[in-house]
């Protein structure tokens, strides 16, 4: 038990490190995503103000572009603290102090997965999870426990034999002694204190069980969890990607019918807006896969540190 307990605590470590960095990864993104958010903004100014100098529009859609730059550069700020705290946060769950600085492998992006059946993981989860296993050696234990309360009552037989040779060196004489004994013990009435065991060992061991039904039952739930939210981020990431795609082609649609007087500011700038919110959800989505992939190995109890969800 104490085993299965070690290994539930590396497991736990794994998925805290691995959350960690995702998180990490998150914020490093999601600042860029800021970065190029304000450098649009800032072209959308400069476009702005040529058009006006042209004639072609008044001061109301400089005023509502700087506006707009004010906010993103807002998110940049507070982006660019997220991913500190991201990385102080990391260093913790590695063990390190807050302020060790780390180049983070490689941007944020979608894992390629295997299929897997959900009754395959389940079934892994029965053989595997610590937290089942455990449960599985409580009940065992519960039941030599109740046996060793009822072999109490039973009488008790020992036997004992001894054999000795006596050898005089002043004499010729000597001698052997044997001796052999069988006793028997038989508690055959102690106030029912081995009733009340037994009794309290029968209900240990239906606890017990009763404790492992709920041990899988639970283990299942959080593996049907966990691959219910994978699947749903796989197929959030198809959705934003495509969604990234129309922004940036209606941004560009939009910024070109605006330098042309085709169009007005609050088209351009919900433009902006829409862009920047669907990366945001598609980083999210990217997220939410890579962090319910290392959950639902850690629900199914294969979780290691070669696992190829972490590569």
């Amino acid at each position: 038990m104490t085993g299965e307990e070690q290994r539930r605590v590396q497991m736990e470590v794994i998925s805290s490190v691995a959350r960690a960095y995702y998180d990490a990864s998150l914020a490093a993104a999601s600042l860029k995503a800021a970065e190029q958010a304000v450098r649009s903004a800032e072209a959308d100014l400069k476009r702005a103000e040529s058009v006006r100098a042209a004639g072609m529009s008044t001061d109301v859609d400089v005023l509502s572009i700087r506006v707009h730059l004010a906010a993103v550069t807002e998110q940049r700020i507070n982006r660019a603290a997220d991913l500190d705290v991201a990385r102080a946060a990391l260093n913790d769950a590695l063990g390190l102090p807050l302020d060790t600085a780390h180049s983070l492998a490689s941007e944020i992006s979608p894992a390629s997965l295997p299929d897997v059946a959900i009754g395959a993981l389940e079934r892994q989860a029965d053989e595997g999870r610590p937290e089942v296993r455990q449960s599985r050696l409580a009940a065992s234990l519960a039941q030599v426990q109740a046996k060793a309360a009822r072999d109490a009552q039973l009488p008790q037989v020992s036997f004992h034999a001894a054999f000795e040779t006596d050898a005089q060196r002043f004499a010729t004489r000597g001698g052997t002694n044997w001796m052999a004994a069988v006793s028997v013990r038989w508690n055959l009435f102690n106030g029912f204190g081995d009733k009340a065991r037994i009794a309290e060992a029968t209900h240990f061991v239906e606890r017990s069980h009763a404790d492992e039904l709920r041990a899988n039952s639970a283990v299942r739930l959080q593996v049907r969890q966990a691959y219910a939210g994978l699947q749903a981020a796989a197929q959030r990431i198809d959705v934003a990607k495509a969604a990234v795609a129309q922004a940036e082609e209606s941004l560009r649609i939009t910024q070109n019918r605006y330098e042309a007087g085709m169009t007005n500011v609050t088209d351009l700038l919900r433009n902006e807006t829409a862009l920047l919110e669907s990366r945001t959800r598609y980083l999210a989505a990217v997220h939410d896969q890579r962090v319910a992939a290392v959950l639902l190995e850690y629900t199914a109890g294969i979780l290691s540190a070669n696992s190829e969800v972490l590569n």
